[in-house]
């Protein structure tokens, strides 16, 4: 699950630990559209909208991650949740900062390119 040579150190440290799991299964990252994918079903499922220009700023932020990850510091599908967990936030902060009139149900599900932007 993203660090196989940390689990065999620790698998190795004790042996009555390891002689328990006699199937080890390896499982590769997700790549950076299957990550998009997977941020995009967070969307949907959780009844939000994705602007479109929203989702090229995604992609830039997705592929960011991927090509500077490294096996510390990259959590894969965790990491996407965590992005959606972020960008929603900063969402509601945005419209909380509207002026009433300008507030509608629509504006609490429409991710803007302003919401996927980090710190």
């Amino acid at each position: 699950a993203g660090y196989s040579n940390e689990m065999a150190r620790f698998l190795k440290i004790n042996p009555g630990l390891a002689s328990r799991f006699s199937l080890k299964l390896h499982i590769e990252d997700y790549s950076e559209m299957e990550l998009l994918e997977i941020f995009k079903r967070l969307v949907e499922k959780n009844k939000y909208i994705l602007s479109p220009d929203a989702e090229v700023v995604l992609l830039d932020r997705i592929l960011q991650m991927y090509y500077t990850r490294d096996e510390h510091s990259f959590g894969n599908a965790r990491e996407i949740r965590n992005l959606f967990d972020e960008t929603i936030q900063r969402l509601s902060l945005r419209v909380s900062q509207l002026p009433l009139a300008e507030i509608t149900a629509e504006s609490y599900q429409l991710i803007l390119p302003e919401d996927l932007k980090g710190e």
